[in-house]
């Protein structure tokens, strides 16, 4: 796919811009897609505006159309180079945070149960029945002993 100019000499320019136009991000970050973009480009011929569409062309989507919502677009390739890896760099840290939030939240969950269960249950008051109601539901009241309000430990060998 290479040339050899009026000259005879060996023209590496259309090879670079297959690569060129062949580079697709994929799952490369995006500084890893710049580095390669940069050293395919660099013997391509391209510059300013095919440039740029090359390097557009090859962004994953989701960066793209944020760079094109963008309300002041950037108008060189370095910026293109330099507002893409930062968005990409920070939906890379927006992802590990919302992972960490997911693992936090799934681990925690079942950390918050294990602590819930094993601390004392709250003190519980309990009315005790009047005697006259004892004898209606069958319990026989014993003698000489005062019914009162008592307190009722619910918790594991505590009581």
């Amino acid at each position: 796919m290479s040339a050899i100019t009026a000259s005879g000499c060996y023209n590496k320019e259309p090879v670079k811009v297959v690569e060129l136009r062949k580079m697709e991000q994929g799952g490369r970050t995006m500084k890893e897609y710049v580095q390669e973009f940069k050293r395919a480009a660099r013997k391509s011929g391209y510059e300013g505006r095919p440039l740029i569409e090359e390097f557009k062309r090859g962004m994953n989507g989701r960066i793209k159309r944020k760079l094109m919502e963008a309300e002041n677009l950037p108008t060189s390739i370095e910026q293109w180079y330099r507002r893409a890896t930062v968005l990409d760099r920070n939906w890379q840290e927006s992802r590990r945070e919302e992972e960490r939030v997911r693992k936090k939240e799934v681990g925690g969950g079942v950390q918050k149960q294990e602590q819930r269960s094993s601390l004392p249950q709250p003190l519980v008051w309990q009315r005790r029945q009047p005697l006259s109601q004892q004898a209606t539901t069958g319990s026989a009241p014993m003698e000489g002993v005062e019914r009162t309000n008592t307190v009722v430990w619910r918790g594991s060998g505590v009581g």
